[in-house]
C-alpha cells in the first residue's frame, strides 16, 4: 500500500466513523462494535501522527473521541508503580523477554482493559480509538485486549488502530506475527473506492 492509498484511507475515517449506522448497529449477528483499521507496520508514525487530526475531525463532526495508547499506558502504570527505571534498565541488561517475564503480572491485558475503563469514566466520548498495540507487543496482544473490553464496552464504538493486517478473524501482527487466537470484528475502511 502506498502513502497516498494509507492517506486517503485515512482521511475516509472520520466520514466512516461519523456515520449514523455505526452508532445503532452491532450487526447481523449482534456482533460487539469493535472495528479494526489495519496499515502497513512501516507507516506507524504517520497513523500516530494522524490521531490528533481525526480527533479534531470527528469533534468538528459533534464526535468526542477517547483514545487509549496501550503502549504510553502500559509506560505509565509503570511509572506511577515506581517500576519504569527498573525496567528500563532490566531490558537493557537481559532484553525484552526477561523484561515482559518481570513485568507480565503488572501490564497484562486485564489490567489495561480496567484502565481503558477507569480512563473512559473521566471523559465523555463517542467513540474509542486504540492505538500503540505495535509498542504494547510482546506484553499485550491486541486479541487479548479485544477479549477483556468484550462485555465492558458495549455503548459506543471502538476502533483498533492495528499495525499489520487483520483479515476479519486473524490478526498478523507487523505482517510476520501470526496471531493463533482468532477474533471477530469488523474491518474498517479496508480499500479506496
Amino acid at each position: 500500500m502506498s502513502v497516498a492509498e494509507l492517506g486517503a484511507r485515512l482521511e475516509r475515517l472520520p466520514d466512516v466513523l461519523a456515520r449514523h449506522d455505526l452508532y445503532e448497529s452491532k450487526g447481523i449477528g449482534n456482533e460487539v462494535n469493535f472495528h479494526v483499521f489495519a496499515y502497513p507496520p512501516e507507516a506507524a508514525s504517520v497513523v500516530e501522527g494522524y490521531v490528533p487530526r481525526l480527533v479534531q475531525r470527528l469533534a468538528d463532526k459533534g464526535l468526542q473521541a477517547f483514545v487509549f495508547d496501550v503502549f504510553q499506558e502500559m509506560i505509565a502504570i509503570l511509572r506511577e508503580s515506581g517500576h519504569l527505571e527498573q525496567a528500563l534498565d532490566l531490558e537493557r541488561d537481559k532484553g525484552t523477554p526477561a523484561l515482559a517475564k518481570a513485568v507480565r503480572k503488572m501490564l497484562h491485558a486485564q489490567a489495561l482493559a480496567a484502565r481503558l475503563q477507569e480512563r473512559r469514566r473521566e471523559q465523555p466520548h463517542d467513540v474509542i480509538l486504540i492505538s500503540g498495540v505495535g509498542g504494547a507487543y510482546p506484553l499485550v496482544r491486541a486479541h487479548q485486549l479485544l477479549n477483556n473490553l468484550h462485555s465492558d464496552v458495549e455503548d459506543v464504538p471502538l476502533v483498533l488502530l492495528y499495525p499489520g493486517s487483520y483479515d476479519g478473524t486473524a490478526f498478523r501482527l507487523f505482517e510476520r506475527l501470526d496471531d493463533e487466537n482468532h477474533y471477530r470484528a469488523f474491518v474498517l475502511v479496508e480499500q479506496v473506492d
